[in-house]
């Protein structure tokens, strides 16, 4: 109406300030108008360009007694939108208000975690499938938060991607890494390798070359016992300049691994082209063994695929003896999950192998 007020607020945002609606279906169907407006194409020269439109909409006084209150909340409307698929409009209500707040404490308290040590790392066994013993482990990052207990991963580390946090926390679990793996290569812990996940925003850039020749070189760990995990989004942006960041870790004698392999963009192109040791089968997929023919299908191709490129395949998330069993028949050489170990702090690590040492000796006698 001619008493609305639309305006650009920077980049490829806009926002839309609408008077005396009558009621909240009015917004939806105003909404509605814009995205299919925005949806039909615009037509060039040379073709067709398609473009998406994210809405996010709050309403006074229910979501906001002023101004910047209902700009945010709109804000947080429309991130909803935009993670729910895009192309959609959503209205703000107070579980989203909730969650944002608490995201907001938990991002002030991320920022402090690192300084005040409240971040650890556990290490979860990967085992041999064939003999049962424990031949590397992964590091997993643990939260104590101070008010909250324990924090899952799945919670601060997106956190952490958005705020870039990832680049300091992601430097120090590989440091601690190194030098726990340094640690028990002392204590006569041998023919272990440790796997550090990496990030995609620790891969922009070469800065993650100097940072881990540093570490290399201040712990005095083997570089082949450290094995870096990627996942396949990493090579979505900017493919030839990660391959050739990829190549150079392979040089410093690092291993590299492929994680949650199948779940996003696999192409078997860029596999022949990526110098990876190893790939890991995503846990969705062993999820499936025993209930879908799809999925143990997929864990089939996988595993020939990798064995005829000369990769070493483990499967993590193993939870059951049906599972074990599956991929015992198809030949996978590792596997990773609750079935044998949970991840667990260094010292409990520690025991477990020195039972399976003396179990071992035990056995030779």
């Amino acid at each position: 109406k001619e008493n609305d007020i639309m305006a650009r607020v920077g980049g490829d945002q806009f926002s839309i300030i609408l008077n005396n609606l009558s009621c909240k279906d009015h917004i939806s169907s105003i909404c509605s108008e814009i995205i299919n407006a925005v949806k039909s194409p615009f037509l060039f020269n040379d073709g067709k360009i398609f473009i998406s439109t994210s809405i996010g909409a709050s309403v006074y006084p229910f979501d906001g007694a002023d101004a910047g209150t209902l700009v945010k909340n709109a804000d947080i409307a429309m991130y909803s939108a935009k993670e729910n698929g895009k192309g959609l409009f959503e209205l703000c209500n107070s579980i989203m208000k909730d969650n944002s707040g608490q995201a907001v404490g938990l991002t002030n308290d991320l920022y402090k975690a690192l300084e005040a040590n409240e971040l650890e790392v556990y290490y979860q066994p990967q085992v041999d499938i064939t003999s049962g013993f424990i031949v590397g482990v992964e590091a997993l990052l643990r939260w104590h938060h101070p008010k909250l207990g324990m924090i899952r991963p799945d919670v601060f580390i997106p956190i952490a991607e958005k705020t870039g946090l990832i680049i300091d926390i992601g430097k120090w679990v590989l440091y601690t890494s190194c030098v726990q793996k340094k640690a028990w290569s002392e204590m006569g812990i041998a023919n272990l390798s440790v796997a550090v996940n990496i990030s995609v925003n620790q891969m922009r850039g070469r800065e993650i070359l100097k940072q881990i020749k540093d570490i290399l070189a201040e712990t005095g760990v083997n570089p082949e016992d450290i094995e870096l995990e990627i996942t396949e989004n990493v090579l979505i942006k900017d493919r030839e300049n990660i391959i050739q960041i990829l190549e150079e870790l392979k040089n410093m004698k690092l291993r590299i691994a492929i994680d949650d392999f199948g779940l996003e963009y696999s192409s078997l192109n860029y596999l022949k082209h990526l110098p990876v040791d190893r790939i890991k089968i995503a846990k969705p997929f062993i999820d499936g063994i025993g209930r879908n023919i799809g999925d143990e299908s997929i864990i089939s191709a996988i595993i020939i695929i990798g064995k005829e490129l000369g990769l070493n395949l483990i499967a993590e998330g193993v939870e059951t003896e049906e599972q074990l069993q599956f991929l015992q028949h198809q030949h996978c050489d590792e596997i990773q999950g609750f079935y044998y170990y949970k991840p667990a702090p260094a010292s409990h690590i520690e025991k477990l192998f020195i039972n399976q040492a003396q179990s071992t000796s035990g056995t030779h006698h």
